[in-house]
């Protein structure tokens, strides 16, 4: 059986914030649960370039894990995701609940 990844698209962020952050961000759910998610570019970023981040589990916490490939775009981004789901499911993923 295939993991079927899902993604929600943050609010746009608004006022100051946004001035140096422009893009909202994309949560990534596995079996409805939050495990990461795809940043877009914003001041930090000199590349300019879409960001996968997963959380992975650490004894009773987990720690961010940077995906080493980036993207020109976010659609880009969850089509990697979906081409390596099995990989990505194959990690040790924390799965945060929704609260």
């Amino acid at each position: 059986m295939k993991n079927k990844f899902t993604f929600k698209k943050e609010p746009k962020p608004t006022g100051l914030f946004a001035v140096g952050n422009p893009n909202s961000d994309t949560i990534i759910k596995l079996q409805k649960r939050q495990v990461g998610y795809i940043a877009g570019p914003n001041w930090h970023t000199e590349d300019r370039k879409w960001q996968i981040r997963l959380m992975i589990a650490v004894e009773d916490n987990f720690k961010w894990m940077n995906v080493k490939t980036r993207f020109d775009t976010e659609p880009e981004a969850r089509e990697w995701i979906k081409i390596n789901s099995d990989k990505i499911s194959a990690l040790n993923l924390y799965f945060m609940d929704d609260d």
